[in-house]
């Protein structure tokens, strides 16, 4: 995402030819996300409301995923599954779009969802549904909604690779990062330190995060105990 203020646009590199190309054009471009060969952002015209846009690498076309009258914001993809939070605000729900079949479906019904993340079948957000924010999950194969975490406080910022999800978290008074075990249905500590640690983004079993415990802002990282799929392979 380059530009100034109403000139922002996506941009790539290839590291392998070591060449930058440009992406989008509108000059409102933001939040890009990438799986294989397609990009996906967040685009639009101010006071027509932003929608969902999409690029193919390899055939070098853009294309538009949504066309809503509210804004469609913040999108993820995974393999032909592109998720976002559309709505406006104070009534914000997640829904996703099948690149292959064209269909694009709703997730949530609660009006306060956003911050989708997905992998495989699984979508995760922040949802405050109940007052706070919590983190829910949804399984696109069986069409089912389940909890991940609805302890005191905010959940914020859920990522997800594999069977792990993490986010932020301020149930001890300030923010920490936690995780959960989808498959063994447990959650984890990660890092309760001093000051506030926040965005979390993970990838195979690395964990990495912004801390401000030293009075600045620095990246850490935790490695978990877990089987790394992209390792197995």
């Amino acid at each position: 995402e380059v530009g100034e203020m109403g000139n922002n646009n996506i941009f790539g590199y290839n590291l392998k030819t070591k060449t930058e190309f440009q992406i989008s054009d509108l000059g409102y471009a933001g939040y890009p996300a990438i799986y294989g060969d397609i990009v996906v952002w967040q685009d639009g015209f101010p006071l027509l409301g932003d929608d969902i846009y999409g690029y193919n690498l390899k055939t070098k076309t853009e294309f538009q995923i949504t066309t809503d009258t509210f804004d469609q914001r913040y999108p993820a993809i995974y393999g032909d599954i592109v998720v976002w939070m559309g709505g406006e605000e104070g009534n914000w729900d997640i829904y996703g779009y099948n690149l292959k079949t064209k269909q694009e479906f709703q997730i949530t019904d609660s009006g306060k969802a956003n911050s989708p993340a997905i992998y495989g079948d699984i979508v995760v957000w922040q949802d405050d549904r109940n007052g706070n924010y919590d983190i829910y999950g949804y399984n696109l194969k069986t069409k089912q909604e389940f909890p991940i975490c609805k302890e005191g406080g905010d959940q914020y910022s859920p990522a997800i690779y594999g069977d792990i999800v993490v986010w932020q978290d301020d149930r001890n008074g300030n923010y920490d990062i936690y995780g959960y075990n989808l498959k063994t249905g447990q959650e984890f500590p990660i890092c309760k330190e001093v000051g506030n640690q926040k965005h979390p983004a993970i990838y195979c079993d690395r964990v990495v995060w912004h801390d401000d415990r030293n009075d600045g802002g620095d990246i850490y990282i935790a490695y978990l105990d877990v089987v790394c799929e992209t390792a197995k392979k």
